[in-house]
């Protein structure tokens, strides 16, 4: 990945958090979730040509409670930090000789979702992750290309997603960045 990719959302991001709003939020939704700290646990799938599906979570901290934008406009920046497992399972060769073996992933991952509330209910969010990732092999053995060993890196992902809040104060939520589905629940604390 070209580093002028990384820094130009990241630049973007930053100008978007220095920018004061042009006019004062008095009337911004208390139920939308402004201000509201939330852990969220996820159920991880990959729907692409292996089988992946994984755990994780988010600790959600309002950094901009009332937005950025003009006051008519619910919206609010929020710093995540969390973790992802994710297992993929793949099968390779012939009836004769096969064999089966897995990849493993850990990903501590942060990142920043900017949450448009439409009603005190419904939010959609895009979202820009950095993060770390460590990833290992078991049973490869090599027989059908080059032996494959652990491994680690700096990633980036994009993500949009949604939040539904339950009257219960408990959001659903979906989410879809850089191949990965995540569906789950969050409870604000």
């Amino acid at each position: 990945m070209n580093r002028t990719h990384l820094l130009l959302p990241i630049a973007a991001l930053s100008l978007l958090l220095s920018a004061s709003p042009a006019e004062a939020k008095p009337g911004a939704y208390q139920s939308s979730g402004t201000g509201v700290t939330s852990l969220s646990l996820w159920g991880v799938l990959d729907p692409g040509p292996w089988d992946g599906a994984g755990a994780g979570f988010r600790v959600a901290v309002p950094i901009a409670p009332q937005g950025i934008l003009h006051a008519r406009i619910h919206d609010e920046l929020v710093l995540e930090l969390g973790m992802d497992y994710v297992h993929y399972a793949a099968h390779l060769g012939w009836p004769y000789g096969a064999y089966d073996y897995s990849w493993n992933g850990l990903l501590a991952v942060g990142g920043v979702a900017w949450n448009f509330w439409l009603t005190p209910q419904l939010a959609l969010y895009p979202k820009l992750d950095l993060g770390w990732w460590f990833g290992w092999y078991d049973h490869y053995n090599g027989a059908y290309g080059p032996y494959y060993h652990s491994f680690d890196g700096i990633f980036a992902q994009v993500a949009g997603g949604l939040i539904y809040r339950l009257p219960s104060r408990v959001d659903l939520r979906v989410e879809l960045g850089s191949g990965l589905l995540r569906l789950g629940v969050g409870i604000p604390f």
